[in-house]
């Protein structure tokens, strides 16, 4: 792996010794399950000490917080000294090269000890009781996945709650083919589906999954989370819902998936982005011999992403358009990274 990974309490690069200082011990009992949480850095410097904090404060303290920096052109190291002086929960690992979201949540997650593992994006931030509430749904259920709520943070301060995708998960538990059904049913419809943000997932289910993942070697962004997503929703035996403190999705323009003024290279970009990602789940599903239903499901969902990024491709020079392939072939997702996906759906309240 073209990485250098720093371990806890190891220097990073330029980093000076603070001697007579001495490390907080651990706040919590031993015995408690430990939660990898994986957060990728890719040009996201302005964010990922909120983040950070927001994850290092939080109630249930036996976490493992595993930092990966997909090569940022900014100051992660430098913004990481103090915290990871202050705080030995924190791990480090940096890429030598940009490899995209998808890689960059695989290697953190390569890394992961615990029994259960999360992702939080950099630019996020989580209540205090985030994780607290989704482990405690996951002890008491024996559940594989915890979906917890989402609150957008919109750049102007306003924070919103979206009932639609709230109403999506209506049920305490789902168990057995539930689990199965009700993913692919919703055809990609809601979002909160496949992000892999809001949940926790326990670690023998993703150690199921991983073999899977390395079906997609390439730099992967766009729509990375439906290609992690289907197959641990495929393979999940229980989830439950946790009606908790949330997940704050920031509103970020300069998201490597916001596409905001997109321009054509970026389209092109993002066409093969979300081609990989769905030709890696349909593979998938034809590997593990899925019920039909659930293909001709995902199809609809592949089909519903085709017409509406296809619809966006005619904002561009029609040669332009046809060096890239024809986007109702091609496509696999909306106009805009999930932030704007979510301001799609409507139905929304002040939180």
């Amino acid at each position: 792996m073209s990485c250098y990974n720093y371990a806890v309490g190891d220097k990073l690069p330029g980093q000076l010794s603070a001697p007579g200082k001495e490390k907080p011990q651990k706040r919590v009992k031993m015995q408690q399950k430990l939660i990898s949480i994986v957060v990728p850095v890719f040009n996201t410097e302005k964010y990922v000490e909120r983040c950070l904090k927001s994850l290092l404060s939080q109630t249930y303290a036996n976490l493992e917080v595993i930092v990966v920096n997909d090569c940022s052109p900014g100051n992660i190291e430098e913004l990481l000294q103090p915290l990871m002086h202050a705080d030995d929960r924190i791990r480090y690992i940096r890429h030598e090269v940009n490899k995209g979201l998808f890689q960059a949540r695989l290697t953190g997650a390569d890394l992961a000890q615990g029994a259960y593992i999360a992702f939080a994006d950099s630019d996020d931030y989580v209540g205090s009781n985030f994780y607290s509430g989704l482990l405690n749904r996951a002890e008491k259920d024996l559940s594989d996945i915890v979906i917890g709520r989402t609150v957008i943070h919109k750049q102007n301060g306003d924070q919103i709650r979206y009932t639609l995708h709230d109403a999506s998960f209506n049920f305490d538990q789902l168990t057995g083919r539930e689990v199965q059904e009700h993913y692919f049913d919703q055809k990609g419809n809601c979002y909160s589906w496949h992000t892999i943000w809001n949940k926790l997932y326990r670690k023998e289910l993703w150690d199921r999954c991983r073999p899977y993942y390395d079906q997609i070697s390439g730099h992967l962004i766009m729509t990375e989370d439906i290609a992690f997503s289907t197959p641990l929703f495929y393979f999940a035996q229980k989830v439950s819902t946790a009606q908790n403190d949330c997940y704050f999705y920031c509103e970020n323009t300069s998201a490597a998936t916001n596409v905001e003024k997109i321009s054509f290279e970026r389209f092109s970009k993002n066409i093969h982005d979300m081609t990989q990602s769905f030709d890696f789940c349909e593979n998938f599903l034809t590997q593990v011999g899925s019920p039909e239903i659930y293909l001709a499901d995902f199809q609809q969902f592949r089909d519903k992403y085709a017409r509406i990024w296809g619809s966006l491709g005619g904002s561009f020079p029609s040669a332009s358009m046809a060096s890239a392939g024809s986007p109702a072939r091609r496509v696999t997702t909306l106009p805009g990274s999930t932030k704007a996906m979510y301001s799609l759906a409507g139905s929304a309240i002040a939180a």
